[in-house]
This record gives C-alpha cells, sequence and structure tokens, in this order.
C-alpha cells in the first residue's frame, strides 16, 4: 500500500496494510512501488524543470541585454574609427601643408639673405647711391627710396607671415597628433570591450544550448515515467478485474444462497459485502507487513473496484453510522446479538434507525482515483466476543 493504514475505531486498529501469501496483492503492492518511484521522479522533474526554466529565462535575458550592449558598443567603435581617420586624414594634409610652407619659409630667407648681401655689396659699391643719384629729379628719388623701403618691408612680413603659418600648423598638428593617441586608446578599449562581451554571448549561448538540452532529456524522461505509471495503473486493473472475474466464475448470486434466519447459525455461508469472494489485504489477527510492521487487526480489509457498492451480508438494523478519520464512514448492522460494521463508506444509502436486508446497498466507496481507497473493511462482534469475518464469509 502506498502509505499506512492507522484506523482506531471502537476495540480495532490497523496499521498498514499487505498480502502475506497472496501473489495478486505482491503484485499489486509491486505496481504500486513502481508507481510511487515513478511519481517521486515525476516531481523531482518538476523541480529540475522550474529550476532550468528560471535559469533560461535568466539567460535569454543576459543574452539580450549583451547583444544589445555589443551593437551599441560596435556603433560607438565605428564612430570612434570614422573619427580616428578623420583626424589621421586632417593631420597628414596639415603635415603636407607645413612642410610645404617650410620650403617657402626657407626659400624665403635665402632670398631675404640674397637681398641682404646685395644690399650690402649695392652699399659698398654704391649701387643703391647709384640708383638714387640716376633718378630724374627729387621726386622720383623719393619714390625710389620708397620702393626700396617698400620692397625690404614686404620680404620681412612675408616671411614673418610665412614663420607664423608654419608654428600654427606645428601646433595644430601637435593637438592633432595628441586627439590620435586618445582616439587610438579608446579605439583599443573599445576592442578588448567588444571582446569580452563577444565571449560573454558565447556563453549565454552555450549555457542556453545546454539548459535546452536538459529541458528535452528532462521531457523525454516525464514522459517515460508518465509511462510507467500508467502500464502499472494498467497492470493493476488488470490484476483486479481478472481477481473479479474469477471470483464471479464461482460466486453463487444472492438468490442462490440459503441463510438460516439466524445469523448465529450462517457461519461460512454469509456472502461477501463486494458481491463476489474479493481480493483479502488485511487478514484478522496479527500481520507483519512487508516493511516490517506487525498488526493486530480485529476484523479484515477486501479490495474492491472504485465506486462499487457495500452490500448487506445479513439482514438487521442500522444501529450507527460514524466516521473512521482518514477513512470514509462505518455503517453498523446489529442482527440480533450479532453486529457487522462496513468501512469506508463514501456515500451511505441508509440512515441510524433503518431495516436493512440480505443483499441491500449499504452506499458506495470512493470513486477517486487513489488506489489507496479502493477497498471495504469489515468488522464482527457477538456481544463482546470479536468475531474472524473470513470464517463466516462464504469461500
Amino acid at each position: 500500500m502506498k502509505k499506512s493504514l492507522r484506523i482506531v475505531f471502537g476495540m480495532a486498529a490497523l496499521v498498514g496494510a499487505s498480502l502475506v501469501g497472496l501473489s495478486q496483492q505482491r503484485d499489486i503492492e509491486a505496481q504500486n512501488a513502481v508507481k510511487r518511484r515513478s511519481e517521486e521522479r515525476l516531481a523531482e522533474i518538476e523541480r529540475l524543470n522550474r529550476t532550468i526554466e528560471g535559469n533560461i529565462s535568466r539567460s535569454e535575458s543576459d543574452l539580450r541585454i549583451a547583444r544589445s550592449t555589443i551593437g551599441a558598443k560596435r556603433e560607438i567603435a565605428s564612430d570612434l574609427d570614422r573619427e580616428w581617420r578623420r583626424v589621421t586624414t586632417e593631420m597628414n594634409a596639415d603635415t603636407r601643408e607645413t612642410r610645404r610652407l617650410e620650403n617657402t619659409l626657407e626659400e624665403l630667407k635665402k632670398s631675404y639673405g640674397r637681398a641682404v648681401y646685395s644690399a650690402w655689396k649695392n652699399h659698398k659699391t654704391g649701387t643703391a647711391t647709384t640708383l638714387l643719384l640716376a633718378s630724374r629729379d627729387f621726386n622720383d628719388a623719393v619714390r625710389r627710396m620708397s620702393l626700396i623701403r617698400r620692397y625690404n618691408l614686404a620680404r620681412r612680413q612675408k616671411g614673418e607671415m610665412v614663420d607664423s603659418l608654419a608654428r600654427t600648423l606645428s601646433s595644430e598638428i601637435e593637438r592633432l597628433g595628441t586627439k590620435q593617441v586618445e582616439l587610438a586608446g579608446l579605439r583599443r578599449e573599445s576592442d578588448a570591450l567588444l571582446v569580452s562581451l563577444a565571449r560573454d554571448e558565447a556563453r549565454y549561448e552555450a549555457a542556453l544550448k545546454t539548459l535546452g538540452t536538459d529541458r528535452t532529456r528532462l521531457a523525454a524522461e516525464a514522459r517515460a515515467e508518465r509511462e510507467k505509471i500508467a502500464a502499472a495503473q494498467r497492470e493493476i486493473d488488470g490484476i483486479m478485474e481478472r481477481q473479479a472475474r474469477a471470483a464471479r466464475a464461482t460466486a453463487l448470486t444472492e438468490a442462490d444462497i440459503v441463510l438460516s434466519g439466524r445469523f448465529g447459525e450462517n457461519k461460512g455461508r454469509l456472502p461477501w459485502p463486494t458481491g463476489a469472494p474479493g481480493l483479502i489485504l488485511h487478514h484478522f489477527g496479527k500481520e507483519r507487513s512487508s516493511d516490517g510492521i506487525e498488526s493486530d487487526f480485529k476484523g479484515m480489509i477486501i479490495a474492491a473496484r472504485r465506486g462499487s457498492e457495500v452490500k448487506a451480508v445479513f439482514e438487521g438494523t442500522v444501529t450507527l453510522i460514524s466516521d473512521l478519520g482518514q477513512f470514509d464512514k462505518c455503517v453498523m448492522v446489529r442482527s440480533g446479538d450479532y453486529v457487522v460494521g462496513y468501512g469506508n463508506i463514501a456515500a451511505p444509502a441508509v440512515k441510524s434507525g433503518d431495516r436493512v436486508t440480505l443483499g441491500q446497498s449499504l452506499g458506495r466507496i470512493t470513486s477517486s482515483d487513489n488506489p489507496d481507497r479502493h477497498l471495504v473493511m469489515v468488522w464482527m462482534q457477538q456481544g463482546s466476543t470479536v468475531l474472524d469475518p473470513e470464517q463466516w464469509l462464504r469461500k
């Protein structure tokens, strides 16, 4: 049985249930054990699945964040690369312009030097004086003198302008070089971050793949365990059906049973409350279950199909309907100084004080799918003497 049975009802107490010496009950217990193991494994699979689903959800979220971050970082890296190329192009252009200006300045310096030398030479040779003396008049001399001064001034100014522009370009090249170094550093950092994010992305994808494989494996295992449960239940139902067929094949109908009018004269001739001889799950008296628990039950337990009727084994009067704790109700029927108790009736069809006849339905057992509840308990007593019901029922 799936769990130990414990009932306190009057003088009766039952702990556990087994079918010692009966191969059918051993088969049922074996199939119930298969069901229990599969149900426990299914519960464990469900717990694992909940954990896996949570991990999958978190990994999917992490992967979405990683991919979004990678996309944004790639755009930033692309912008940095474009800016680096622009700065490099501008710096190269400024460098070329600076070199050109430096060449121009060098030429101006040489030209200015030649002019200074020429002026010094003319001063020594009197060329400038000759130029002035060759003037047509005073005004022409003034113009010639002004021309010489402007010529020399223009040369100096152009040299200074070229020199200033060269310094400006040199400063700009230095600034662009600094910016280029900064951009190169940012590009290296961005590339390193992209590599790290790519590793994270690969790790999340691998984790999702593993989790998906685990989920598929557990789903297959769960299907296999459900198949085991269904197969075990089919085997149990088959055992019960075969037992019922065998009982029906050998049982007399109620019309065939001729009982004495007094209860005590019908020992070994009473009909079974299940309608036919059934599978005895627990005999009267002391028994030791398969798990080593010893019990002393003052009655018997009979297997029954779910929802089946419980019938009176003899006419009498209903004296009491009471609860059986974790099981359903018990109907007590008095016949003279004999009392028969019918236990685990989910839906009694009689009430206290009713007169019942032989074979009358007292109610039905549960229609639930719980195999531990598919049973009927029977107690018999004469006065204060407890009787073994199995000795009173028809063999």
